[in-house]
């Protein structure tokens, strides 16, 4: 049953930026794992249901916070929306409310937000004394599989407003000439994943998506090389934070990238961009990073 817990995580921050709420996470998961070791599995489904509403409710924040018009209309017609400043301030909504004015921002058909609403009946069915145990290993784990299947559905509705949020974020911060010059993209890429909330299936949107036009016509190498070693950060991450590996991207492709790039430059521009490598090679490797970069040395 670990697997199940495990594969739900991924969709939910790598870093809640809050230790309270990076506590209940863990709270959560450790209560899945102790009730199935014990047969508990109407308690161990009610931990990952939970979990389910976290993620929920991380999709919702994240628009709220940083692409506002796509739930802009919600929000003016519901001050409990429109009220919501954390992630879990969300919680206050019924939670069959929550799941269908969330899909209705993507336009989803009531049979399918009905499909997701019947993941509450089933908590509830663990939630209220029935008398009798109502679902064992076996009808549980078709449920995780079900819920973790609508997780899939629902992460991808979203995706492409995920990648537009970190990419917009990333070339405002290589546009700012004074925030740029202060950090490298490496600790920015590390800090915004703590302010977006970034969760690993986020990341893996962000890493297969196509290169942003600012940074393929860069002249001057700067913005290549922020943007590279920003993917190496998040690629990094990805890779650090993940049960499973299902990106069709190798380790070290943005490295080989990157190097086929200044492979290409005159000795001058590779003079002057050899600093900012250096310092953003420091910074990842500070970080523990499982992605060998050392080829960049050799540039030089």
């Amino acid at each position: 049953m670990n697997e199940y817990i495990d594969k739900l995580n991924m969709y939910l921050p790598i870093d809640f930026a809050d230790e309270e709420n990076n506590a209940y996470r863990q709270y959560l998961i450790e209560s899945f794992h102790e009730n199935c070791e014990k047969g508990k599995h109407q308690f161990a489904l009610m931990a990952f249901h939970m979990l389910f509403m976290s993620f929920l409710y991380k999709e919702f924040w994240e628009l709220k916070q940083f692409s506002f018009s796509k739930v802009q209309g919600l929000c003016k017609s519901d001050a409990k929306f429109n009220g919501i400043n954390n992630i879990f301030e969300a919680s206050i909504i019924p939670e069959k409310t929550m799941i269908d004015q969330y899909l209705s921002i993507h336009s989803w058909h009531v049979n399918k937000k009905n499909a997701v609403k019947e993941f509450v009946d089933k908590r509830d069915n663990c939630a209220h004394a029935s008398g009798f145990i109502q679902y064992d290993a076996s009808e549980s784990e078709r449920i995780y599989l079900d819920v973790l299947d609508q997780a899939q559905k629902i992460s991808q509705a979203n995706k492409q407003n995920v990648v537009d949020i970190i990419q917009k974020k990333l070339i405002d911060f290589i546009k700012n000439e004074d925030e740029f010059n202060a950090k490298t993209s490496g600790e920015f890429i590390s800090d915004l994943i703590r302010e977006v909330k970034i969760s690993p299936r986020d990341i893996s949107y962000v890493l297969s998506a196509d290169t942003p036009q600012i940074v393929t016509d860069d002249t001057s190498g700067i913005f290549v090389v922020a943007y590279f070693f920003a993917m190496l950060q998040l690629h990094s991450g990805y890779l650090q934070n993940s049960v499973e590996n299902t990106l069709n991207i190798p380790d070290e492709y943005f490295a080989d990238r990157l190097y086929l790039y200044l492979d290409t430059l005159d000795a001058d521009r590779k003079l002057a961009l050899q600093v900012q490598v250096e310092d953003e090679m420091e910074y990842l490797n500070a970080c523990g990073t499982l992605i060998s970069v050392g080829k960049l040395s050799d540039i030089w």
